[in-house]
């Protein structure tokens, strides 16, 4: 019999073929309600790292996504998809150059978020070498947010896929394990190998908790917080470890990233009251996905939240593909100067050439 679904479930498919091998299986285990309980010893408390606070609301939320307006935006879509091809031969060509870390290269996507559209700003280490600051500094994050890495054509099908599901949703849990498969794979099979590892890690107990902590923070330092489903791992492994301030500052990032991650959601109302936070509990709890009905019928409340989701999904879109003009303007902006240096450098040399002895 013929699905309703069918036609997505086919797509979703082909995009998690692109991103993930048929030996890996997705871990979705955090902050499920059987997470290892919180430590709430002293040694737990230990400050860790200070992130931005109040991340949720870094990123303007009023009014809705603006929609296709009918002949006029196959123009403009035709013209995004011109500068997403440029976009992606400069990322490609600058890939090429780079030392291959393993044979799955080829499968992943040109994640433009481990260059330098990110605008991370350097520092001096004492040795003189410039480096450049975690991407979890506060100042790091509160850029990343507002300048989110160009869609490319892999990662556009994702977010189409990714919306796809969220409409699901409206009368039915099945998506939910698609979105754990989606936000898991985003940055193709290798990274989603190592994010596998730490999660396993994270499971097997206290005595692997550092390490898996260092792997997702070499995660979440080389492709950024856009890819948010390390920064909810590490966030999870925070609020196991005791650490709930951290974790609910990482549970923010998340939710600016991805606000209808149904993961971060409970997780932060977990978080609030592990911090006997009663009112940011009761705030995040309204925000969570309300269950179906017991006899599987969806609600009120869970047709608003899937709406809801859905736009907030469609201004993620809109913002990553308005990077991409802005990017190819860069671009364009940076030929042009290379083009008069050189065309001066020329001229120069013209000049010197006359000017010689004879």
């Amino acid at each position: 019999m013929w699905n309703h679904r069918q036609p997505m479930r086919l797509a979703l498919a082909a995009v998690l073929a692109l991103v993930t091998s048929s030996n890996d299986r997705v871990i979705v285990g955090a902050f499920a309600p059987s997470s290892t309980s919180p430590i709430t010893s002293a040694s737990a408390h230990t400050k860790g790292p200070r992130y931005a606070t109040s991340l949720y609301d870094i990123l303007p939320r009023d009014g809705d996504a603006q929609e296709n307006d009918g002949g006029s935006q196959s123009g403009k879509d035709a013209a995004i998809e011109s500068a997403r091809e440029r976009l992606e031969a400069l990322v490609s060509t600058t890939a090429s150059i780079e030392p291959k870390k393993s044979s799955d290269d080829d499968e992943e996507d040109n994640d433009t978020s481990r260059y330098d559209f990110s605008l991370r700003p350097s520092t001096v280490t004492t040795e003189g070498s410039p480096t450049a600051p975690s991407r979890l500094d506060p100042d790091v994050v509160s850029e990343e947010l507002l300048n989110p890495p160009p869609l490319t054509t892999i990662g556009r099908a994702r977010l189409d896929a990714e919306m796809e599901c969220l409409s699901d949703l409206v009368d039915s849990d099945e998506p939910l394990s698609d979105l754990w498969s989606l936000w898991f794979s985003e940055r193709g099979p290798h990274a989603a190998r190592v994010l596998k590892t730490a999660e396993q890690l994270s499971m097997g107990g206290p005595q692997y908790w550092d390490e898996a902590e260092a792997k997702l923070r070499a995660l979440i330092e080389e492709h950024g917080v856009h890819w948010a489903e390390p920064v909810n791992r590490l966030a999870t492994l925070m609020y196991m470890r005791g650490r709930m301030k951290e974790s609910k500052e990482l549970c923010e990032i998340v939710l600016a990233v991805k606000p209808w991650h149904f993961g971060a959601l409970s997780g932060v109302v977990m978080v609030c009251a592990g911090l006997n936070d009663v009112s940011g509990a009761r705030m995040w709890a309204d925000r969570r996905l309300p269950p179906l009905r017991p006899d599987g019928d969806t609600t009120e409340r869970r047709i608003l939240w899937v709406e809801r989701a859905a736009k907030e999904a469609l201004r993620a879109e809109q913002r990553a593909e308005r990077r991409i003009w802005e990017n190819v303007e860069n671009i364009d902006a940076a030929e042009r100067i290379s083009s008069a240096n050189a065309n001066a450098k020329s001229n120069v040399m013209d000049d010197s050439d006359d000017d010689a002895w004879q």
